[in-house]
């Protein structure tokens, strides 16, 4: 683990305008949705080694994520 948080929330908040309900709601929605299917997607391509799928998994994961 690091020090730094996986989610920038002074970033996120001020992306939303500074709406810091409306930022929480969606990340919230997105842990709920997207996040655990993908997160599981990583996870199994991690244990089959498919480094291909690795890269293209993490790359969702970051886009979706920034």
């Amino acid at each position: 683990m690091t020090d730094n948080p996986p989610i920038n929330w002074q970033k996120g908040v001020q992306f939303y305008g500074g709406d810091e309900d409306m930022f929480k709601l969606m990340v919230e929605s997105y842990e709920n949705l997207p996040f655990n299917t993908h997160i599981k997607l990583l996870y199994e391509h991690i244990l089959t080694l498919d480094f291909q799928a690795i890269k293209t998994d993490a790359r969702t994961i970051k886009g979706v994520s920034a």
